[in-house]
């Protein structure tokens, strides 16, 4: 129902290609192939390997509320010096060092999960001019990267397109217009986007639109019963593992994989994929 809502939305608006985000676009790409194709519509799939670390990080150019609450954002509501030192790409210790001494982190260690105090004190340091200085210099770098892959992608032709995925935060979406922003390639129309669900306070950049199928809690109330985030990611599991940056590959741009976690794992996610395609055919 998902998908068949994005073709449509798509036709609607004129969108001729819809980019597909990694990883949880991947069976939501598949579903839409088996419909466009059984509904004769012409409209270009594509599967865009990102994630928020490959995206924000290149996109960095100040330290404002926005930067600080990704790079101090815990998955599981906590996080490390560690953590944010690959976030940011730091040399191991780098950061660390410039932390250990302060009597707030006495006891601790660069593995060990952050207070809130803590947090505080690592944003603080973050915004110390060589450091951002330093940060800026290493984000530009990684931005090249990220401009060939996208350029590969066609992120950049005239062609009228927008990005799927599950939503949350449409914290990708923002990402890739502080890219587009920073490489001046922002378009008038922005860059839209199609969501299950949108959180209330997601991020939305200046021109952008987010159009979401399943409940946007920014216009109606917050409704838990249509939103177990980890029971829908588990029904979007995929093969790859998550994308932490891009390569300048001999053969062209590439991203870089992390292992999937869970390998063991993998025959389950393959027979949920053929269930899922099964019953997509029968259905259109």
């Amino acid at each position: 129902l998902y998908a068949s809502w994005i073709l449509v939305q798509a036709r609607q608006r004129g969108v001729r290609r819809l980019y597909f985000l990694a990883r949880d676009g991947y069976i939501i790409m598949k579903v839409a192939e088996v419909l466009a194709h059984n509904w004769g519509m012409d409209i270009e799939l594509r599967y865009l390997h990102t994630s928020r670390e490959a995206w924000l990080f290149p996109s960095l150019q100040e330290i404002d509320n926005f930067t600080l609450s990704w790079i101090t954002w815990g998955y599981l509501s906590s996080i490390s010096v560690d953590e944010i030192e690959k976030r940011l790409r730091f040399p191991a210790g780098a950061l660390w060092r410039q932390l250990a001494s302060m009597p707030e982190f006495s006891g601790s260690e660069s593995t060990s999960s952050l207070s809130t105090v803590q947090i505080d004190l690592v944003k603080t340091t973050l915004t110390r001019e060589d450091i951002l200085c330093d940060l800026c210099l290493r984000a530009d770098t990684a931005l090249e990267n990220v401009r060939g892959y996208l350029a590969g992608q066609g992120l950049f032709e005239s062609e009228p397109y927008a990005l799927v995925d599950t939503g949350w935060k449409a914290t990708s979406q923002y990402g890739l217009s502080l890219i587009l922003g920073k490489l001046k390639s922002r378009t008038h129309s922005g860059v839209t986007a199609f969501y299950l669900g949108l959180n209330k306070g997601h991020h939305l950049f200046d021109g952008d639109s987010a159009l979401s199928f399943l409940f946007d809690w920014n216009r109606s109330g917050i409704d838990y019963r249509l939103y177990n985030f980890l029971c829908l990611e588990l029904l979007l599991s995929a093969r790859d593992g998550r994308t932490i940056g891009y390569s300048d590959a001999s053969d062209g741009y590439a991203p870089i994989l992390l292992d999937n976690p869970c390998p063991e794992n993998l025959w389950a996610v393959d027979i949920h994929h053929e269930c899922v395609l099964s019953y997509v055919g029968y259905a259109s």
